[in-house]
């Protein structure tokens, strides 16, 4: 074999080692970037999960609870598409397109479920958080239109003044339990007011009413209680005024003294 042949026959075989380590290291870069998509689409799907199941059955209005499954359906799609293999995927896909079938079949009414503990008010305000910061990322990446988003957060605005007014209810039946009708109806009071200042088209109409007579049975109940004082008689004005400055008070007064004022 000449030299010219065989400095050719190097040429070449050099040339096959650089493409060799070139699509070696191409593969294994395509590799660790999907390795790295599926695990961030695995997370999001998780997070998801989490916050449909942190939320209790008929909680969320049905366009709310499609917007979360639309885009669970979406995550798996593309989790389907890397993982061909995994059958998984396609499960969830079908489990989804059902729970979406039955969401659409369900009522548009809101805010009918009420929560009864801290623990579980705690836990859903949470996942309205999170379902509040998902809905400004689709609108930022414009995957819905303004006028979506504004109807999803005016939604969400509605259930967290909801669970508030749960939390003082709760607080209210709490205080009534000790034997503390004060402390009870300042809870309630700070409910009503509340939902008197969210309303909006009666959207809590209802509870306003349950709430006022609730209000006005406690209020009647003190009375009776102090009927032997005889304290000067407050306009509703000056009342009004007196309660806004004990609120502001309050706040700043160790726990203590707030605490004597209602035992």
């Amino acid at each position: 074999m000449s030299s010219v042949a065989v400095i050719v026959l190097i040429i070449v075989i050099l040339a096959c080692l650089v493409c060799y380590a070139f699509i070696s290291q191409t593969l294994a870069q395509k590799r660790e970037q999907r390795e790295r998509l599926v695990g961030a689409l695995t997370l999001k799907a998780r997070n998801f999960k989490f916050m449909l199941s942190g939320f209790p059955q008929g909680f969320l209005p049905p366009e709310l609870t499609m917007l979360v499954q639309k885009s669970l359906m979406e995550i798996h799609s593309q989790l389907a598409d890397l993982e061909p293999e995994n059958t998984t995927h396609k499960g969830e896909l079908q489990m989804l397109s059902q729970q979406m079938t039955d969401a659409r079949r369900r009522s548009t009414g809101k805010g009918n479920v009420r929560l009864e503990n801290p623990q579980q008010i705690s836990e859903v305000k949470a996942c309205l958080e999170e379902l509040h910061k998902y809905v400004f990322q689709l609108e930022e990446k414009h995957r819905i239109p303004r006028e979506n988003a504004d109807a999803h957060r005016a939604s969400i605005r509605e259930l967290v003044v909801n669970i508030t007014v749960d939390s003082y209810d709760i607080a209210g039946k709490q205080a009534l339990e000790k034997d503390k009708p004060r402390l009870a109806l300042h809870n309630l009071e700070l409910a009503l007011r509340l939902m008197e200042r969210e309303r909006k088209s009666g959207n809590f109409d209802q509870r306003i009413t349950e709430l006022q007579q609730q209000c006005a049975g406690l209020s009647a109940k003190i009375s009776e209680e102090d009927s032997s004082n005889t304290g000067p008689n407050l306009e509703p004005e000056d009342k009004e005024q007196l309660e806004n400055q004990w609120d502001e008070f309050a706040e700043k007064e160790p726990v203590w003294k707030k605490k004597q004022v209602y035992d």
